[in-house]
């Protein structure tokens, strides 16, 4: 049923989205559109996420963050959820035309296993990570008041600027 439900909102998404002279940014805006309107539904079936009292992020219901075409997505560590993603992730590649650049993705596992981790990472055909990562520029996983984070940051931003 959840499939069913998930096909008929990829083909509804599909013919309304069916522009051949849409350029490449509107439609990765499109698939990023349609990801977040796909995981909300997926989640309250339980297929990608437990209840929100065990959810990653305890007493929240937040499974996704998202910024123009940066994503990060919360999810347990279970294969079948993951599988389920990657189910998602191909069909809206598929109806899209557009491609997922996986070798850019980064996995992250916060209190499983290496080997856990890792099979999942090669699972999604994506390299594994560390904290602190880079999230639209900012670092996540370091405290924010820390020095050291807004010196890098300010630095960064004075190198872009003396080369332009």
């Amino acid at each position: 049923m959840v499939i069913g439900a998930l096909l008929g909102t990829l083909i509804w998404s599909e013919q309304w989205m069916n522009d051949r002279d849409a350029d490449r940014f509107i439609r990765i805006l499109r698939l990023l559109t349609n990801l977040s309107r796909l995981l909300m539904p997926l989640k309250a079936f339980h297929v990608m996420m437990k209840e929100a009292e065990d959810n990653v992020i305890p007493g929240s219901s937040i499974s996704h963050l998202q910024v123009v075409d940066d994503t990060i997505i919360f999810l347990e560590a279970k294969l079948d959820y993951n599988h389920n993603l990657k189910i998602l992730l191909s069909c809206l590649e598929l109806f899209l035309g557009l491609g997922i650049n996986y070798s850019k993705s980064v996995l992250i596992g916060i209190g499983i296993g290496d080997n856990v981790s890792n099979s999942l990472a090669d699972a999604f055909g994506c390299c594994l990570g560390l904290f602190p990562l880079k999230y639209l520029g900012i670092p996540l996983g370091i405290s924010p008041r820390k020095r050291v984070v807004w010196i890098k940051a300010a630095d960064d931003k004075l190198l872009v600027m003396e080369s332009a």
